[in-house]
């Protein structure tokens, strides 16, 4: 083997390991909130429910803060992911609204209980924060118009899906991509109708 084939499998062999100690620590981090609050939770708290050393902690993160940030992202990340079928102009969500709203309640669905966690320990100002930021990343024009957009739509995302995952009554998927659709082909100023 090659001194760079060798250096290739450190460097893909490091990043294995810290996402794995990344994902420990955010995981440790939710389980933790569960039980006591957040500004109670110590870096002893975390490391020793995450099974990594503090140095692995310190490598990966500044503050608590930074594990929430870690924490949505990839919660984002997912739901990107999933979203990708649907978000291309010409065969994207326009072409097939239904289904792109069905996959972002499904996706969002797995995630639920990391969700109202987030939310029930007041973080839902980072889960707004994020997925602002990340909807503002993937566009090119940068215009004020377009910035408003975009905050218009992460607000409203984030509140229906608030809603929905805080709401003890909840709707089924189904329900809610049924009153999700009637919302996106109804103006503000209407009343939905069935």
């Amino acid at each position: 083997m090659s001194d760079k084939d060798e250096k290739l499998i450190k460097r893909y062999s490091n990043k294995i390991t810290n996402k794995l100690t990344r994902e420990a620590i955010y995981t440790a981090l939710v389980i933790l909130i569960k039980q006591k609050p957040f500004d109670s939770i110590t870096v002893t708290d975390i490391v020793k429910k995450a099974g990594v050393s503090r140095t692995a902690y310190y490598n990966n993160y500044n503050t608590k803060k930074d594990i929430l940030n870690d924490l949505v992202d990839s919660l984002i990340f997912e739901i990107n992911t999933e979203l990708a079928p649907y978000t291309d102009l010409n065969t994207g969500k326009a072409k097939e609204p239904e289904a792109f709203i069905r996959t972002m309640f499904e996706v969002l669905y797995k995630q639920k209980d990391i969700y109202k966690i987030l939310y029930e320990a007041n973080f839902n100002h980072v889960i707004l924060d994020r997925l602002t930021e990340s909807m503002q990343s993937q566009i090119l024009d940068k215009s004020d118009e377009n910035m408003y957009q975009i905050a218009f739509n992460a607000g409203a995302l984030y509140n229906v899906f608030s809603r929905w995952i805080t709401n003890t009554e909840n709707n089924n998927i189904d329900e809610m991509t049924k009153i999700s659709l009637k919302m996106y082909y109804k103006p503000m100023s209407g009343k939905l109708e069935d």
